[in-house]
């Protein structure tokens, strides 16, 4: 007998982000699941980490994550405070958010 808990499918947080090249607008209205996994990948490119499921580190997973929720909220904030910011590419406002936080 094999028995399967449903977190044995659960889907990673950071997996499923799909929201690289969409603009502003497009992130406001993806699910906040799909906003996180994509800073993720944003997090991952930043700091060298080539694929997020191959860290073994649960303290440089939890940095990563950390950093991903900071990187969300920041482009939500940025894009609830200045409506020029829904056309604009995620990219973009990703950029302008690690340029703020090194202010």
């Amino acid at each position: 007998l094999v028995v399967f808990t449903s977190s044995a499918w659960a889907v990673a947080w950071y997996e499923g982000g799909s929201l690289q090249k969409a603009t502003g607008a497009e992130w406001q209205k993806a699910a906040p699941e799909n906003q996180l996994a994509t800073a993720a990948d944003f997090v991952a490119a930043t700091t060298g980490v080539t694929d997020i499921g191959a860290v073994k580190d649960p303290q440089k997973l939890d940095d990563i994550k950390k950093q991903a929720g900071e990187l969300q909220a920041c482009v939500n904030k940025m894009i609830s405070t200045d409506p020029s910011s829904e056309a604009r590419q995620v990219a973009e406002l990703v950029v302008l958010c690690r340029i703020a936080r090194e202010e």
